[in-house]
């Protein structure tokens, strides 16, 4: 295995999950693991979600949705600024948006534009 999972020193699996269902499969009994002294599980999970193998629509909008929680209990922010930041000026002929929307920074965090995230959630809870 070239990357051990990773969890806390609780015990929570922070990334892996393949990793395990493959292990399992093959009838390894012991996993290599690294454990880290991690505070935001969350975005450690998507941050190495999004580096290996593309995350599923699913997978995505599950992420979201919790990385979105997150936002909003560590925004100190009024409620109708939260998730907005501000943008870089704009290159080219486009003017500069001003501030970028909670659901291009969610989107971002998992590896895809926040309007194909919101299409995603859509699907998702349509399935559901």
């Amino acid at each position: 295995m070239l990357h051990p999972v990773v969890i806390t020193e609780e015990g929570l699996l922070v990334a892996g999950q393949r990793r395990i269902a493959a292990c399992k499969a093959l009838g390894w009994e012991d996993i290599p693991v690294t454990v880290l002294n991690i505070k935001d599980i969350i975005r450690g999970q998507a941050d190495e979600n999004s580096v290996r193998k593309n995350l599923t629509p699913s997978e995505a909008v599950a992420a979201a949705k919790m990385l979105e929680l997150e936002l909003k209990k560590t925004s100190t922010e009024k409620p109708d600024a939260l998730g907005e930041t501000e943008t870089e000026p704009a290159v080219g002929k486009l003017p500069p948006s001003g501030l970028e929307k909670t659901r291009d920074m969610l989107g971002k965090s998992v590896g895809m534009s926040g309007r194909t995230l919101e299409k995603a959630a859509q699907v998702v809870n349509a399935a559901q």
